[in-house]
């Protein structure tokens, strides 16, 4: 997926959660610093950075650092939906490293515009159906 998917699937997510933003987010592209810094195995592109390893290592330093829940839960739950959606594209993540196999949903291709666009449209209509819901109820206890 797109960075620009990556971010505003998270950042619904975290509306509606009522959880921190911004450090959502971080957490969305953090698994792609792979592609800005061109690095080798194990941190090429679905490399080590793709892992549940990685978010679990990365959430427990980002916790000792900030000592902030609400944060560092918003920052890996934005890590969480970077993994899941690249789960949904042919090549896959490596859920279970150090194993070396990729597992895929093979739904849709990461560049596809379609598949992005669909994705981005989704995230909006969730948030639209929470927000309406949560209006209908406000409106209904008066």
């Amino acid at each position: 997926m797109i960075d620009l998917t990556h971010i505003i699937f998270a950042f619904f997510l975290a509306y509606i959660l009522r959880l921190p933003l911004v450090m959502t987010m971080i957490g969305s592209v953090l698994p792609d610093l792979d592609l800005t810094f061109n690095f080798t195995f194990p941190f090429v592109h679905r490399g080590i950075l793709h892992t549940p390893l990685a978010l679990i290592t990365l959430s427990i330093l980002f916790y000792l650092i900030t000592k902030n829940r609400d944060s560092t839960l918003s920052f890996s739950l934005g890590y969480l939906t970077h993994l899941f959606l690249d789960t949904l594209t042919p090549i896959g993540i490596m859920w279970l490293y150090p194993l070396k196999n990729y597992y895929s949903l093979n739904l849709v291709y990461s560049n596809d515009f379609l598949a992005n666009f669909s994705i981005i449209l989704f995230s909006i209509f969730m948030f639209l159906l929470w927000k309406y819901n949560e209006v209908i109820l406000k409106w209904m206890k008066k």
